[in-house]
């Protein structure tokens, strides 16, 4: 899991706290670097799959970066479940 961005722990699934355009910026320096990322676009059912299941939990906090499903109007990554 990359460590450059702060994170939003929703039942335990960390998903990042960051704008969209630091967001698209690292993947895109990833992607130039060509190092294989990994990027979990989280919904509510991922989220409590996850906590029922802990070998899926285990795939989840292998991912380079947990995501929302929408970006909030500020541009700021949303889950729908945290106060940003």
């Amino acid at each position: 899991m990359s460590n450059e961005f702060l994170r939003i722990n929703v039942l335990n699934v960390p998903f990042i706290n960051t704008t969209q355009a630091a967001f698209l910026t690292a993947v895109e320096s990833r992607i130039n670097h060509r190092q294989n990322t990994f990027i979990v676009t989280a919904n509510p059912e991922i989220v409590m799959y996850a906590r029922d299941d802990p070998s899926y939990q285990r795939i989840l906090k292998n991912a380079d970066y947990i995501t929302g499903w929408h970006w909030h109007p500020q541009g700021r990554c949303h889950s729908g479940y945290a106060n940003d």
